[in-house]
């Protein structure tokens, strides 16, 4: 999780990756739960960036390889549910 969110702030600085988190709970990648969590997330990283970016600086390459982390992380929420407590 925190190699992904930490790929976005690099990419797009925390505004950027906010905004994309945004979007992708927007397109339904991530739940409104999950994107919550992930900005809480995003928040915790230090240093935070201030480097300036937005969603429209990210390109197909780093949305596929978002989307790649959001169903890994899809997947290990799956198999947490399933654990007997």
């Amino acid at each position: 999780t925190y190699e992904w969110l930490d790929f976005l702030q690099r990419r797009v600085g925390d505004d950027g990756a906010r905004e994309a988190l945004s979007y992708y709970e927007r397109i339904a990648w991530l739940s409104p739960a999950a994107e919550e969590r992930l900005r809480d997330h995003l928040a915790a990283l230090n240093p935070p960036l201030s480097r300036e970016g937005s969603l429209a600086d990210l390109d197909v390459d780093d949305h596929r390889l978002s989307y790649d982390y959001v169903t890994k992380l899809s997947a290990f929420a799956a198999r947490a549910r399933e654990r007997p407590e």
